[in-house]
């Protein structure tokens, strides 16, 4: 048992006894709970809190009234809580209650009015209501720029969370400022040389590693990396995450040996530091069975894809969209190792999880819908694949540009389709509009355009248009001379 499992089972005895003898709604109850609550966050076991929350508010507004400022401060914990869960719309109904008191007592300018504006833009991002969430962050920022200045702390949460808007958006050249003037606060409020900046010199190194920036991606990585070991006591978390990080930024570069002993390297040390089912380590481990599969080390890879299941499942409960989203890689790597039986019932599970928590249009189900239509291709039940991969393009195009890469995997498996049915003039058609919408979203020479070029001239001289599919192809290996790495072979 953990020492965060032990305090757990220490508080809750105490709450018990004090359940005892007093009752459960005798107002010293509160720092009681309010301990059990933070115990459970910290743990990351958010599926036990939720009463211990509401309990906590109810005993609040019964003996300090509604509009307490620590009824506030619980009825905030509640809605994390129900965030943190998945459980956007009551998440969204407490902090939206919750706002509505503060503006009535404190005005419409004032610190707690800005830090839940900021609550309940995050819980409209994670129901997929992009343009409200960017416009309530925008407001919750300005008003903590007028009240504490540009370069304040109290400013880094709403940029942060500005910073995952642009990332759902794809708005990547918006993004980057957004990510360097974090780093700039916090070189001010902790040195140029603490762990705080470390942990977001990682994560802006994470983003230029997205961006194909590979070189500076490493030199950040690296600075991170030598700046947590000259320190006496690095933060576990950040150390074990930039491991981790650099990790995949090796396993990039086609270096997948080394890869894997950074990341290996990145989760032992979280794992002394944390329960072995702490949320903590679900990134990490991610990064590590992908590693796993491009070693052929399937069995361990599913191991890990596993492990985030039941990371998930312990920390949210089983009918979160974290859960849904480690069943869907698990299945899509089930599905490429032809142990189909299983993965269909995991993209039908966690379709359903999706479709009940975030509703049939969220672009998270897309990736998820082409995901099982990849399992029927691969188990010959073609009647419901044309459906399923309309209807995730269509969920997809609704959010992302042309060109994202989920959108590019459902269209060639959409001409894999057609190609199968032998109807090779429209998989023909969807080839080259694959091609077409890389290099107008995304530019000539980068690494989706390479796929698409590579997809079209091999069906080209397939099919006897062997000139065309020449120099396609052609062209497709001069630009791989300019890339660093070899793209990703073509979705199946």
């Amino acid at each position: 048992m953990s020492n965060l499992d032990e305090a757990i089972a220490s508080s809750l005895e105490a709450l018990r006894a004090h359940d005892r003898e007093f009752g459960c709604d005798h107002a010293d109850s509160r720092p009681l709970l309010e301990r059990v609550v933070q115990l459970h966050v910290d743990a990351g076991r958010l599926a036990e809190v939720d009463q211990h929350a509401l309990r906590l508010v109810a005993i609040g507004i019964n003996t300090l009234g509604l509009d307490h400022p620590k009824v506030w401060h619980a009825r905030e914990v509640l809605g994390a809580v129900h965030l943190a869960r998945g459980e956007f719309d009551q998440s969204l109904s407490v902090f939206e209650l919750l706002l509505q008191s503060q503006r009535e007592l404190l005005g419409a300018e004032n610190a707690k009015v800005a830090g839940t504006l900021h609550n309940v833009a995050a819980a409209l991002g994670r129901l997929g209501r992009m343009d409200e969430a960017e416009r309530l962050f925008r407001q919750s920022l300005e008003m903590k720029e007028r009240l504490f200045g540009p370069e304040h702390e109290e400013l880094e949460d709403t940029l942060r969370n500005l910073v995952a808007v642009y990332q759902q958006t794809e708005r990547y050249e918006e993004l980057e400022p957004l990510l360097r003037r974090v780093l700039e606060i916090r070189e001010k409020v902790h040195g140029p040389e603490s762990g705080p900046v470390a942990e977001y010199v990682t994560m802006l190194a994470a983003h230029l590693l997205n961006q194909e920036s590979l070189d500076e991606s490493g030199e950040l990585h690296r600075r991170a990396l030598a700046m947590l070991e000259r320190q006496p006591s690095p933060d576990p978390l950040v150390l074990g995450n930039a491991l981790a990080q650099f990790g995949w930024l090796r396993n990039r570069l086609g270096h997948a040996d080394e890869a894997l002993d950074l990341i290996q390297r990145g989760l032992t040390g979280l794992e002394a530091a944390f329960d072995p089912l702490h949320p903590h380590l679900a990134q990490p481990l991610k990064f590590l069975a992908v590693v796993l599969g491009n070693l052929e080390r399937p069995d361990e890879s599913n191991a890990a894809y596993r492990r985030i299941i039941e990371i998930q499942q312990r920390a949210v409960g089983p009918d979160h969209p974290e859960v849904a989203v480690a069943m869907h890689d698990l299945a899509r790597s089930l599905t490429g190792t032809g142990e189909l039986d299983e993965a269909e019932s995991l993209a039908l599970r966690a379709l359903a999880i999706l479709e009940k928590s975030l509703g049939p249009d969220h672009p998270q189900i897309g990736p998820l819908l082409i995901g099982l239509a990849r399992v029927y291709q691969q188990q010959g039940k073609h009647d419901p694949v044309e459906g399923l991969l309309f209807r995730g393009l269509d969920v997809l195009q609704k959010e992302n540009a042309p060109a994202n890469l989920e959108v590019m995997i459902g269209l060639s498996q959409l001409a894999t389709h057609y190609f199968t049915l032998d109807r090779e003039d429209v998989m023909l058609r969807i080839l080259r509009r694959m091609l077409s919408d890389a290099e107008k979203g995304l530019g000539p020479e980068h690494k989706l355009t390479v796929i698409a070029m590579l997809s079209l001239s091999v069906v080209l001289r397939y099919e006897g248009q062997s000139v065309e599919g020449e120099a396609l192809r052609q062209r497709a290996a001069e630009l791989l001379k300019k890339l660093k790495q070899p793209p990703d072979a073509p979705a199946d």
